[in-house]
């Protein structure tokens, strides 16, 4: 199999595993998580909707993400594991991921 085949295959293995990931995401209350977050930058409080063990949008470093802040568009690192919060209890004005 050549390189041409093999990348015209992962981009269709991509293609079909993407968008499934996102109809698991909104269907299942068990696969979306949120967490409520403050940027070290401008102080703005956000929550940000994730999924584990995947990112579109940040560099994964365990725990820790690496993405723009929503308001004040700086790069900052955000803990988003030990900062996770009910979905159906919280609620904040300002939102980012998926929902």
């Amino acid at each position: 199999m050549g390189s041409t085949a093999i990348i015209i295959t992962a981009v269709i293995i991509a293609a079909l595993v993407v968008p499934l990931i996102f109809v698991l995401a909104r269907n299942s209350a068990g696969i979306l998580q949120l967490s409520h977050l403050k940027c070290m930058e401008c102080g703005t409080e956000f929550d940000y909707a994730w999924i584990p063990l995947v990112s579109f949008t940040s560099l994964r470093f365990g725990p820790w993400r690496f993405f723009r802040c929503p308001v004040c568009r700086r790069f900052s690192v955000f803990n988003i594991w030990d900062t996770r919060v009910d979905p159906e209890t919280h609620h904040c004005p300002v939102k980012i991921g998926p929902s």
